[in-house]
């Protein structure tokens, strides 16, 4: 070959050594001649490369197990350059994505991505090459069939010995089966919730319908009871009447956790004394401990605020449950209940009000105790410490479960600490504001107050209710302030458009078009007729949880409380709108609010409150009393109309007037049952509803009976 090419270059030969042993090599050779062309000989070497030979051949071999791997694999693998371009893929992953070999090459992997996950997942990949570092995501792939797969994707660079990336190895696993039995399992989730939802519902429902006859079963029992009767008879209706109030517990039990797994449950917040609270319960329970020997306990930490904001009822149903609970499982000894902060509050009366207060609760017992095993699991659902419980205590094992869920309601926990024939402890925590004079009937307070006087303002009261016009446009007109009275939305659009007015009262509840749709109207308004800025407050009758914020975010700068007080008109201006005070003028004003009105029944009128309002206005009282016992009747006739017609929302909003006409004129007992109406109402609690109609009538007549002898004040 030499010498018919006349040269050779890195030609491979295999040479065998004497030793047997076989060397590669690469082999030049070159031929040369003399001048006369005769040829003089050869030139040749040979270089030794079996080394790169065998790693040739491990390269080689490495290569095919790779394949031959790729081949029986079960997932998809893939390779790629530096870059994150596809250099490889296995047929496995041709199988899941749809995509020849040549089609996946390159970028071209990335066209049979679903829509919805391209542009996610190829940020992703590149990202990954970017900074050379491992990547892990799930996606769909979409053939041309239509059909879609879901894959998990991994990948890690590959590099060489000095750590430079030279690409990139991963795999796909097809996960699409997984992912329709996650759907399924979504979808069996979904369809067992709602059954369950219907499970409640039901439950509550029919709890309802059972209470109606049961009611009656009662009532007619604890009539006959007090009729002329044998000791035989008498015996035989008491078993019955303690049979039905046994009853009834268990009703109530699964209608209040229907409502709760329903989530149909709301706290009713309110002004309550903590004291008259717990002293309830005390008294109710005080004769089962009695006739079982035991002492019971209440204590109560001094530094307590007397008057809180929450819902006494529901507070008191948890209590009760715990004591009730500790009388039943305890034969002899005392039950102690505590009452403690859980942390210290702020005192400083322009603080407190942010801040909740924090109450720690305790119920404990000298009774049977709970082992270590069932202190977690007596808070479940239908769930007692011991099976031989129910069999010799009674009970729906429901108790606890609804504490549980009311405690987690009001923002606290509940738990316990037992030893099996020691006795219990169940603690508990709960938040409560202050009570404020926004709700129900403030506390007295008499205190020297810093107020920034108002310059004479020129205001639009939107109100619809006659007493209340006459009421705030008189407060207002004395302090020196210019009033125009407008009935509802629509009539205060037309009067903005006519005048021009420093800020709007604005009520919440008004016929044809109420405060939060047209302050809505105004803040959207892009004319120049009227300033859509100008600062509004909203007025209402009873500020509930949450009105804040709704008021907030219909475009309201504040809100006051009905009647107005010029102290609170003052600081909510102030707040809102500091250019219409005038800080020249500071004077300290000493102001009475309602009075601590804790007694069980309320007055008819707070008179005290009265004579701090209208004490040198009784002419005025004379004319606001006039209407107001006008009035009285037709807002009767109105309820009992929306009673008859089931027209709730007809019924609340009469309520509701009602309610701010009660609080005007100090009618104590009256505003608290049209405000009980107004929120029974709000909450479609018919049951409730129809109790609060018959004690507004009462206290109608007990108002009007007053008034008949003319102003209480004279």
């Amino acid at each position: 070959m030499v010498f018919s090419q006349g040269r050779v270059t890195d030609y491979p030969l295999a040479i065998q050594h004497r030793s047997g042993q076989i060397f590669h090599v690469l082999y030049n050779a070159s031929v040369y001649w003399e001048e006369t062309g005769q040829v003089l000989g050869v030139f040749a070497a040979a270089r030794d490369i079996s080394n790169l030979k065998r790693a040739e051949d491990a390269l080689k071999q490495s290569e095919a197990l790779f394949k031959n791997i790729a081949k029986i694999a079960p997932v998809g693998i893939f390779r790629t350059d530096a870059q994150g371009t596809y250099v490889f893929v296995s047929d496995r992953w041709s199988d899941i994505t749809g995509l020849s070999i040549e089609e996946a090459k390159g970028t071209g992997w990335a066209r049979s991505l679903h829509p919805d996950d391209a542009s996610r997942i190829f940020t992703g990949w590149q990202n990954s090459v970017a900074f050379d570092s491992y990547y892990e995501d799930e996606w769909r792939f979409k053939r041309r069939t239509g059909e879609i797969s879901w894959v998990l994707g991994r990948a890690i660079p590959e590099r060489k010995v000095d750590g430079t990336v030279i690409g990139f190895v991963g795999t796909v696993t097809d996960i699409t089966e997984r992912k329709r039995m996650e759907q399924e399992l979504i979808r069996a989730k979904e369809k067992a919730e709602a059954a369950n939802q219907a499970k409640s519902e039901f439950v509550a429902n029919m709890s309802h319908e059972i209470r109606t006859p049961l009611n009656v079963i009662m009532g007619m029992t604890r009539l006959a009871i007090n009729s002329e009767l044998s000791a035989k008879q008498k015996n035989q209706l008491l078993a019955v009447k303690n049979a039905s109030d046994a009853l009834l517990t268990l009703i109530n039990d699964i209608l209040d956790f229907s409502k709760i797994e329903a989530g149909k449950f709301e706290l009713a917040l309110t002004n309550f004394v903590l004291n008259e609270v717990l002293d309830q319960i005390i008294s109710n329970l005080s004769l089962a401990a009695k006739d079982k020997g035991l002492a019971l306990y209440l204590e109560i930490n001094p530094d307590i605020p007397v008057r809180l904001y929450g819902d006494p009822d529901r507070l008191g149903q948890i209590i009760t449950n715990l004591v009730g609970n500790a009388i039943k499982f305890t034969q002899a000894g005392e039950i102690e209940i505590r009452v403690t902060l859980e942390k210290q509050w702020d005192k400083d009366p322009s603080t407190i009000q942010a801040d909740p207060i924090r109450l720690l609760f305790s119920v404990q017992d000298t009774g049977i105790g709970i082992i270590d095993d069932k202190q977690k699991v007596i808070f479940d659902s239908f769930t007692q410490a011991d099976s031989s419980t129910t069999r010799k205590f009674g009970g729906t094992g429901l108790g606890l479960t609804i504490s549980k869920r009311l405690v987690e309601m009001m923002n606290g926990s509940i738990w316990v600490k037992s030893a099996a024939g020691v006795g219990s402890t169940f603690y508990f925590t709960a938040e409560f504001d202050l009570a404020s004079p926004g709700h129900d009937h403030p506390v007295v307070t008499a205190k020297g107050v810093t107020q920034v006087q108002l310059k004479p303002l020129k205001i639009l009261l939107a109100e619809d209710n006659e007493l209340n016009q006459t009421f705030a446009t008189e407060f207002l007109e004395s302090l020196g302030h210019s009033v125009s009275v407008a009935k509802n939305g629509r009539e205060v659009l037309e009067q903005l458009e006519k005048e021009r007015f420093h800020l709007i009262l604005m009520d919440i509840s008004m016929p044809e078009m109420d405060g939060i749709e047209t302050t809505v109207l105004i803040r959207n308004s892009t004319g120049d007729k009227f300033d859509p800025r100008i600062p509004i407050i909203a007025q209402t009758a009873h500020a509930m949880k949450g009105d804040r914020e709704t008021f907030l975010a219909a475009g309201m700068n504040g809100y006051i409380t009905k009647p107005i007080d010029v102290e609170e008109l003052v600081h909510v201006i102030k707040q809102v709108a500091p250019h219409l005070t005038s800080p020249k003028d500071m004077k300290t004003v000493i102001t009475t609010r309602h009075p601590d009105l804790s007694d069980k029944e309320l007055p008819v009128f707070d008179l005290v409150w009265l004579a701090d309002k209208f004490g040198r206005k009784k002419d005025f009282l004379d004319e606001l009393l006039e209407l107001f016992k006008d009035d009285l009747p037709k807002k009767i006739t109105a309820l009992n109309d929306a009673s008859i017609s089931n027209d709730i929302n007809a019924l609340t909003k009469t309520a509701h007037s009602l309610k701010g006409s009660a609080a005007t004129l100090g009618a104590v007992a009256l505003n608290d049952c049209a405000r009980q109406l107004e929120d029974f109402g709000r909450k479609d609690d018919l049951e409730k509803v129809n109790i609060y109609l018959g004690k507004i009538e009462i206290e109608v007549a007990r108002v009007l009976e007053v008034l008949s002898q003319g102003n209480p004040l004279r």
